[in-house]
């Protein structure tokens, strides 16, 4: 974990919230009721961040939920960027939260990353079961990726099982990754050098493009790129081959992560999850 301190490194501090704010990158807000242990758990956008007041803005992404926070200190989690916090709530209203700014700013390595994210599947356990309705290709939700036909497409199915089985059996773990892979439900394993996905905005803004596969589980898969702009958390992609095997129904997965992929700041990894 890296600290980032308001007063001795408040330029990197406040170019963290400039990000967060321009970018509308989602994050997690909580509070654990001191009585009952349990936690609210929100997800919302920054609307603001006033240095001379020492105030913070965030909006919940969940229009119709308005916040139920009676604690004092509010948690946010920025799951693109590995980024904690803590702030002192200052007021409430529906579904706006103001805040006072935190005083650090915590940055998480991987192992810390997993953890949390282990912590909100137990605080969200309905969210892995309930459909949610992207309006793209009638896409629904589902945990991992699901080769099941349906009315006549059995064909269909049976094929694209054959790809990604096949895409499966080159894969290995690597060493790090075999030190966690008890903490996950599906172990990431890294493609031999080469190996390369075809994948496209869901929304079809974008033409398709190839990538290097980076790693790849039945949870979900990684690529580079070379540019961190591509691709944004909470996108939705149609994975429509590997290699030159072309699948007849894209694979559909959610982009969790976009990171620096090396020292030059060259190459980004895309971490997606299957849905």
């Amino acid at each position: 974990m890296r600290t980032v301190d308001k007063i001795n490194a408040a330029q990197e501090y406040f170019k963290y919230f400039q990000s967060l704010i321009a970018e509308q990158r989602p994050a997690r807000i909580w509070q654990l009721d001191e009585n009952s242990h349990k936690r609210s758990l929100y997800k919302v956008t920054l609307l603001s961040c006033r240095r001379e007041e020492n105030v913070l803005k965030a909006e919940s992404l969940e229009k119709f939920r308005e916040f139920s926070l009676p604690e004092k200190d509010v948690y946010f989690y920025v799951e693109s960027f590995q980024l904690l916090f803590k702030t002192p709530k200052l007021h409430v209203e529906g579904v706006v939260l103001t805040g006072e700014l935190p005083e650090v700013l915590k940055v998480l390595d991987e192992k810390e990353h997993e953890q949390i994210l282990s912590a909100f599947k137990k605080m969200e356990p309905m969210a892995q079961e309930q459909p949610l309705d992207y309006s793209l290709g009638n896409v629904k939700k589902k945990t991992g990726y699901s080769f099941e036909s349906e009315g006549g497409e059995q064909e269909r199915s049976e094929r694209d099982r054959a790809i990604f089985e096949n895409e499966l059996s080159f894969v290995t773990l690597d060493e790090e990754d075999r030190l966690y892979a008890d903490k996950r439900d599906a172990p990431r394993a890294r493609p031999p050098e080469g190996k390369m996905v075809t994948m496209q905005l869901a929304d079809g803004s974008k033409p398709a493009g190839a990538y290097a596969l980076f790693d790849l589980s039945r949870g979900g898969l990684a690529i580079l790129t070379f540019s961190d702009g591509d691709f944004k958390p909470g996108d939705i992609v149609h994975i429509q081959a590997f290699d030159q095997e072309v699948l007849d129904s894209p694979m559909v997965a959610e982009i969790k992560s976009v990171r620096s992929a090396d020292d030059q700041g060259i190459q980004y990894k895309v971490g997606m999850m299957f849905i």
